[in-house]
């Protein structure tokens, strides 16, 4: 008996203490919320991954759902960080800024927009001209193209998204054509896309890429020219890397907070074995203006946080 209740004490006294340890591991975890750019969702999935094998009290919450999303999440103060596939507009400075918030805004890479088609369309290449005619509903069957004779089908993003407002500014496109079937993700517009003879899609290269680095064969990744400029598939790194395909931007985090935990995973994502990877998926690596931007970015919150390097 006496034997019986010094286990039980000893039990007790230990399963108090792994509770503990579990209670005060839970307590001092650091939870940084991401939301925003869907173009940008599978680069900080990686990222985050990677961050968290290295630090192992950080959690993330990560949603996409398009750039206004993640904007919008900031400016109600329900994010740490928002992606954002485009620079903010002036009615979001303006609401950030009644709040008496500083922006801080961080390049993480860059990236190639992709226009995607159904095999069965008869065309590999599009100039931007015919691109703007096709998404304004200007161009509306395959065969003015020089294609099959085929009705456009386009499946693009909603408004929350940054890409499609990117592409509407790049081509000056007050508005998009009334058959412009709208979808959440860049995932359901592939699926789509592949299976809907006469569609055309846009997406990030990104999305169309698996693990390996190697493209999604069911759908087309155009090719795109502009006037005195060739063909280029947005497949071509180095034609892509010196300035020959004409749709690639910025991806950007905005944050407000200048808080150690979330510079800490900035900085993670723009250390160079980052910035280095981030190729394998689709995406660009900064270059020397972006960079400078960014450190003049980090100079200023190492200030409001006192140096704490």
């Amino acid at each position: 008996m006496k034997n019986k209740l010094v286990f039980n004490v000893i039990y007790a006294s230990l399963m108090f203490f792994i509770l503990s340890c579990k209670h005060d591991n839970i307590k001092n975890r650091t939870l940084i919320t991401i939301k925003g750019s869907d173009s940008e969702l599978n680069l900080v999935r990686v990222f985050t991954g990677k961050f968290k094998n290295n630090f192992k009290f950080y959690d993330f919450d990560l949603s996409g759902g398009g750039s206004k999303k993640g904007i919008l999440a900031l400016i109600n103060n329900e994010t740490d960080i928002a992606n954002s596939s485009r620079f903010l507009n002036e009615g979001e400075e303006s609401a950030l800024n009644t709040r008496s918030e500083t922006i801080y805004p961080f390049y993480i890479a860059s990236d190639v927009v992709c226009v995607i088609s159904n095999p069965e369309n008869g065309i590999d290449s599009i100039s931007l001209n015919q691109l703007s005619d096709v998404l304004s509903g200007v161009i509306f069957n395959w065969k003015q193209l020089g294609g099959n004779d085929l009705p456009i089908k386009i499946f693009g993003r909603d408004n929350n998204s940054g890409t499609r407002s990117y592409l509407q500014q790049v081509m000056g496109i007050k508005k998009i054509s009334e058959y412009h079937v709208n979808y959440k993700s860049n995932t359901e517009i592939i699926s789509v896309v592949e299976k809907e003879k006469g569609a055309i899609g846009y997406v990030n290269v990104g999305s169309l890429l698996d693990k390996e680095g190697k493209p999604f064969s069911k759908v087309w990744a155009m090719n795109i020219y502009g006037e005195g400029i060739s063909s280029c598939s947005p497949y071509e790194s180095e034609r892509i890397r010196s300035g020959e395909y004409l749709l690639t931007r910025p991806l950007i985090q905005y944050i407000t907070q200048p808080k150690k935990e979330i510079l800490e995973f900035i900085r993670f994502e723009l250390d160079a074995p980052q910035q280095i990877e981030l190729e394998n998926h689709g995406y660009l690596k900064l270059n020397a203006v972006q960079t400078e931007i960014n450190n003049r970015t980090i100079n200023k919150i190492e200030s409001v946080l006192g140096h704490y390097y």
